[in-house]
């Protein structure tokens, strides 16, 4: 990751604008939040700064401003302890303000960019949404706002591809990236041997849990899930790197940030990474057909992840353990396990996800091929406002669905999917997102500069990350991952888009 002087000035100036936007983006509402009373109106002006500047800045400095707002959403969680619980709504208000940007950018340009196997799977997504709510006899109060959550992260992806960022911001963004990610895996050491005075010192919520020898970590965030998987969506970065450059550094920060899911001790995001390292391997061979001389540039990652494997032993035989007594023999009405894995630390059982699979499988062919409509099952809406369904399909028994404490209703995305919008709002989603992959695909085969190789196969690593982790999470509605991984997407599809163009190729026919 070599870069010539003028590209060194532009990369810098992309950080000097990250930090500046990042630092009013914190400053002015903890300003506003230690100088306002916290009831009534007044309440919002901290979120309403945060996504003022935020919008404002995307206008000027376009790659500085997506960026900022995804980290700055990703840690909104925790900012929320000290800059007030309303400042998590700053997605929220900033979405529109980011939609409209992005249109003006997008629309001069739509003959460009639009490609109508991707934006006829949205069409399609949108029409079930709304078919299967009107005829379901849905409330609109209850529709209307899933529908809004639905298309939420799904818009930022647009916003994303509405800029088309340098190579020199590119690497600016990737090194922001590493470096926090060895940060938070550097602090998490520390959380290792005192958790609680730990989660005290910097203003966190106590959480105490024990996987085989060690304590479950989660670094500076509320919630190992978070932790774990932003650690591995780093670390492909970093072995996405080492594939390019062939720079040991890179492949000593991609271990030492693989040990993050492991001391988060998550389940999906240990398989996420396994499986999008296989899949990077496959697209290296798919691309050159040089088998041999692909396995010797991807042995020293494998042997890095066999290390990591044969050291956490311990922790992942006591995790096998648990997901054969959960999810193989699992009982009808578990109870607390306090093990890091059950709902005693806010995760669903694993009986809501069996529940969740089966009943959208049931819903689904009840109601071919339209679903019940949108807030019906699994959905943030169908717990605002339990539904019915949940009694009618025999899942209201179960603890996390109940109606008294439905927690768990949001803890996974595909049966939501199906459920509410059937088998034509499944297909949608899941060709739209095939469609994205697709793109990332093919442009890998294309000639390019070690930046944007770097970037691409790393969104290509990403894209099955997301898809892994999407089989256990509401992976594509929350918002501290989903804006962050349709950054990275929409990004990469601008990126393939340019490329395309700048080589005299269509781009109707490649998103």
């Amino acid at each position: 990751m070599i870069a010539a002087p003028d590209e060194r000035q532009e990369e810098r100036a992309f950080l000097v604008q990250l930090a500046v936007i990042l630092g009013l983006a914190v400053l002015l509402p903890w300003i506003a939040w230690s100088v306002l009373p916290h009831d009534g109106l007044l309440r919002y002006v901290p979120v309403g700064l945060a996504a003022a500047l935020l919008v404002a800045s995307s206008i000027r400095f376009p790659a500085a401003g997506l960026f900022a707002f995804a980290l700055f959403v990703l840690f909104y969680d925790t900012l929320a302890r000290h800059l007030g619980e309303p400042i998590r709504r700053v997605d929220e208000v900033a979405i529109a303000g980011l939609g409209l940007v992005a249109a003006f950018r997008l629309l001069p340009r739509w003959r460009d960019w639009f490609w109508w196997p991707r934006e006829l799977a949205i069409v399609l997504l949108l029409l079930a949404g709304v078919a299967s709510s009107l005829l379901g006899g849905v409330p609109i109060r209850i529709w209307g706002t899933t529908l809004l959550l639905v298309f939420k992260g799904l818009a930022f992806f647009y916003v994303a591809l509405s800029v088309e960022p340098r190579p020199a911001q590119l690497r600016g963004g990737l090194k922001v990236l590493l470096g926090m990610g060895v940060v938070l895996v550097a602090t998490s050491f520390i959380e290792l041997v005192d958790p609680i005075s730990f989660q005290h010192a910097i203003g966190l919520n106590e959480y105490l849990r024990i996987r085989g020898p060690l304590y479950v970590v989660k670094s500076v965030f509320v919630h190992p899930v978070l932790f774990a998987w932003f650690t591995a969506l780093v670390a492909l970065l970093a072995y996405a790197a080492y594939s390019v450059t062939h720079k040991r550094r890179f492949l000593l920060i991609g271990g030492f940030l693989s040990l993050g899911p492991f001391l988060g001790a998550r389940r999906r995001a240990i398989l996420a990474l396994l499986a999008a390292l296989g899949v990077a391997f496959g697209a290296s061979w798919w691309r050159t057909r040089a088998l041999a001389a692909v396995a010797r540039r991807w042995a020293p990652v494998g042997a890095t992840m066999a290390i990591i494997l044969v050291v956490f032993i311990p922790a992942l035989s006591a995790l096998w353990d648990s997901t054969v007594v959960n999810y193989i023999t699992p009982s009808p009405n578990p109870t607390a396990s306090g093990d890091g894995f059950g709902e005693g630390d806010g995760e669903a059982p694993p009986q809501v996800r069996i529940a969740l699979y089966v009943g959208a499988a049931e819903i689904a062919r009840d109601n071919f091929p339209l679903g019940a409509g949108l807030g019906r099952w699994g959905s943030w809406m169908s717990r605002e406002y339990y539904s019915p369904l949940y009694f009618e399909y025999d899942v209201a028994r179960i603890r996390g669905l109940r109606p008294h404490d439905p927690r768990n209703v949001t803890d996974t995305f595909w049966p939501q999917i199906l459920g509410e919008t059937g088998a034509v709002g499944l297909v949608a989603y899941a060709g739209w997102l095939a469609a994205i992959g697709l793109v990332l695909l093919r442009s890998l085969r294309r000639q390019m500069g070690g930046a944007l190789r770097i970037f691409l196969l790393g969104a290509t690593m990403i894209w099955v990350q997301a898809g892994i982790e999407s089989l256990a999470s509401p992976m594509y509605h929350s918002p501290p991952r989903a804006y962050l991984t349709f950054l990275i997407l929409g990004t990469a599809t601008a990126v393939a888009w340019r490329m395309r163009r700048e080589q005299g190729q269509p781009t109707a026919d490649a998103g």
